[in-house]
């Protein structure tokens, strides 16, 4: 493909996001109004609420097995029930556009996007989703997911969204803990994350078995104790975290680690999450391995890692 091919298929972040916004909910946004709009419907529903949380008994009686409401009770009634689904429907907006406005903050450091579209059903499906997620720090989550799907179609698939969707803040919380102690391997050129299943170690720093047990059942991590990452004639093994890297060698051909395994979805929550590893943590894990599998081992400050190739220091940590 020739230079100018490629710059013609990059298009601006902001007129990118304009168009999944019409492609999802059929509404036409100026980027440099979402914030403003957010205020003011912000505003909208703060009155609204008010009004609905004053008028809640329901003007309904009984008598003789029968319920009745007289005519004028009826317009009050139906006066609350028309306030309480506007107030709905605004809530609904409101948490629309603040994952809108998350989303056009991240994308304000992009100079430029591929022109790919979004897929449209993908983008109807996240704005169901995101119009009930009321959670501050959930609507951040939901913001850069909307703007890393802007930025590479097809990165977060409509079954993590699901996930994500039923995920507590809670759950986020523990599972954005757990990814301090993700570590990082590869039997092809892609670094995979992965869990060391030592379960005493990972308690000592904050996750539990219970832990790992809530984070599977919300559909982010297998804990099948006989999962492995095996090699096969790998000579040196790789495993890193964000700031060293541990180099393994095997007297065998074939070397397994013991592992709990990242699902699909989780992989892909992970990219929206603080990736900040725990160094503490990872020289015990280092340490245990090399206990653990009987291996020569060395750990080294990574110097420059591009996702393709770790560059590290000579300095062993382990001695």
């Amino acid at each position: 493909m020739a230079v100018g091919e490629a710059i013609e298929k990059l298009v601006s972040p902001a007129t990118k996001l304009v168009e999944c916004i019409k492609d999802g909910i059929g509404v036409l946004y100026e980027p440099t109004h979402i914030k403003r709009m957010a205020k003011a419907k912000a505003f909208e529903i703060e009155t609204i609420s008010k009004a609905t949380k004053n008028n809640l008994e329901l003007p309904i009686t009984y008598h003789e097995g029968k319920l009745s409401m007289n005519s004028e009770d009826v317009n009050h009634f139906l006066q609350r029930t028309q306030s309480r689904i506007v107030y709905e429907e605004l809530r609904k907006q409101q948490n629309i556009e603040n994952i809108i406005g998350n989303a056009y903050t991240e994308l304000e450091t992009e100079d430029k996007v591929s022109s790919e579209r979004v897929n449209k059903d993908w983008l109807s499906n996240f704005f169901q989703y995101a119009e009930d997620i009321n959670e501050e720090e959930m609507q951040k989550a939901w913001g850069r997911i909307l703007a890393g799907e802007i930025k590479s179609p097809g990165a977060f698939s409509l079954r993590t969204l699901d996930k994500l969707s039923k995920i507590s803040m809670k759950e986020a919380v523990l599972f954005e803990k757990l990814g301090e102690l993700i570590i990082y391997t590869s039997t092809t050129n892609e670094k995979i994350p992965i869990i060391y299943n030592k379960i005493p170690l990972l308690a000592k720093y904050g996750v539990s078995f219970e832990d790992l047990l809530v984070l599977e059942d919300c559909g982010l991590v297998r804990i099948d104790g006989s999962l492995n990452v095996n090699y096969e004639n790998e000579g040196k093994i790789k495993i890193s975290s964000s700031n060293q890297i541990l180099i393994l060698e095997t007297k065998h051909k074939n070397f397994s680690l013991g592992i709990f395994a990242i699902t699909e979805s989780g992989k892909q929550i992970l990219k929206i999450i603080n990736k900040k590893s725990n160094d503490n943590y990872f020289l015990e894990v280092a340490k245990s391995i090399k206990e653990r599998y009987n291996v020569e081992a060395s750990l080294h400050e990574i110097i420059n890692d591009n996702d393709i190739e770790i560059s590290y220091s000579e300095e062993n940590l382990l001695k």
